[in-house]
């Protein structure tokens, strides 16, 4: 494997993230004033599965939400956006770089031209079989999709290079 890398998932895709609620069984409710318990925010809205209010996304990139530790909305499906929301940009990504793609239940996977596979994840990138530093190239778009941050773990494999064969004559 040449790398793995560790994204902090931001929501910048506001259509992605209405794909990726929807895909959970919740409602996209839109730009707009969403009330919780605690007061009205701006923002786009959306209300997961159980919840009993919606959670907000903030022109500044936060997130307002009320589940009452846990009695008004499982936190553990906000992981799970984060989860679906990473699936859903990466796949737009490769298809508008031509990419071939696979959508497995918590997981795609990307074949790449260059010959390496990308494995997109809730927890990251995972690349492999790619020679060299060909794989931060690789991940570069999706990377800069996902969000901040990035954290690389390189592979053996990073630091190979292809080998020359040199025969010198008589």
């Amino acid at each position: 494997m040449s790398h793995t890398t560790k994204i902090k998932v931001e929501f910048r895709d506001k259509d992605k993230l209405g794909k990726a609620v929807e895909a959970m069984g919740g409602k996209v409710l839109g730009e707009g004033s969403h009330r919780l318990y605690g007061g009205t925010y701006e923002g786009f809205g959306f209300k997961l599965p159980g919840w009993n209010y919606p959670c907000i996304l903030a022109a500044d990139g936060s997130l307002s939400y009320d589940n009452f530790s846990g009695s008004w909305g499982d936190i553990r499906q906000l992981d799970a956006l984060k989860g679906e929301y990473a699936l859903q940009v990466a796949e737009s990504v490769a298809m508008a770089q031509g990419w071939i793609s696979e959508r497995l239940a918590d997981r795609l996977v990307i074949h790449h031209p260059d010959g390496g596979d990308i494995v997109v994840t809730a927890a990251g990138l995972d690349a492999s079989q790619f020679m060299g530093a060909d794989c931060v190239q690789a991940c570069a778009a999706l990377e800069q999709a996902l969000g901040s941050q990035p954290e690389r773990m390189l592979k053996a494999e990073y630091f190979n290079r292809p080998q020359e064969i040199i025969i010198k004559g008589e």
